[in-house]
């Protein structure tokens, strides 16, 4: 009875939430600070409404939701201790010829010096390279909302959704300002294709190349061959919800073979 009901509110929740995202970007053409790193097809995807062919399953959404509540919770705690000024409203920015549409997770006030604050969860598995660095994609997406706020101190905070763990990164925006310099130009270059593909009605190019092991019958997405692993999640069924249109012929080719790796068949 009560998992029902759970299942029932999220799934509720998940269409609702993507009714209006929908909504939203049908106005015109905006864009995000995730879709720099991201996959180019699968934006065009979900910006044009393309129905998933591999939805995100329940369990996977509230692990999602799950991930949002620890972001409440640390939130909650800044604001207890008197550290906070704002955050998770939706934001709206022209920067650099695009619409952006963001929300930074929180302002904070320390000493009367203020930080944006980045909050990110990771399970167990990914933990040891959190310890190492910070992941790139979340110090790109940090040094956009610098930029968007005008804000010159920022702080990524890793938070082990299973461990209890703690990691924390600080940055300065002239510090990223340089680092990124010559590769923004880029990725605003791709984002330029993509809002031409956008307004073409043609889906992208793909930006992630897929592995794939045809074993038993299965099609497996994480393997090793020649001491080598192989895996490229981002085209993972479980986190591509339109992994089997992008890569419909390839996935009715590797049957004839063992191996897709490279953007090659491998008997």
């Amino acid at each position: 009875m009560l998992v029902e009901r759970i299942y029932h509110y999220f799934d509720d929740k998940r269409v609702k939430k993507e009714a209006e995202r929908q909504a939203r970007d049908s106005k015109d053409f905006n864009i995000a600070p995730s879709y720099l790193t991201g996959c180019a097809r699968a934006i065009y995807y979900n910006k044009t409404g393309e129905p998933a062919t591999n939805p995100t399953s329940t369990h996977s959404y509230i692990k999602f939701e799950l991930g949002n509540m620890t972001h409440e919770m640390v939130q909650g705690l800044f604001q207890n201790i008197g550290a906070w000024e704002e955050g998770e409203d939706l934001k709206e920015i022209n920067w650099n010829g695009f619409r952006w549409l963001y929300r930074i997770d929180g302002k904070l006030i320390f000493d009367g010096v203020p930080y944006l604050m980045e909050i990110k969860s990771a399970y167990a598995n990914g933990w040891n390279d959190i310890e190492k660095a910070p992941r790139e994609d979340h110090v790109l997406q940090l040094y956009c909302y610098l930029e968007f706020e005008k804000v010159e101190r920022g702080i990524i905070l890793y938070i082990g959704r299973d461990n209890g763990r703690l990691k924390e990164y600080h940055f300065s925006l002239d510090a990223l300002r340089e680092k990124y310099a010559e590769k923004m130009e880029e990725y605003l270059e791709n984002m330029a294709g993509l809002k031409k593909s956008y307004e073409e009605k043609r889906a992208p190019d793909r930006t992630f190349n897929i592995a794939m092991k045809y074993y038993n019958g299965e099609i497996k997405y994480m393997f090793q061959k020649d001491k080598v692993r192989h895996y490229q999640w981002r085209c993972d069924p479980k986190y591509c919800q339109w992994s089997d249109l992008c890569w419909k012929e390839e996935k009715e080719q590797i049957k004839k073979h063992t191996f897709f790796i490279d953007n090659q068949f491998i008997d």
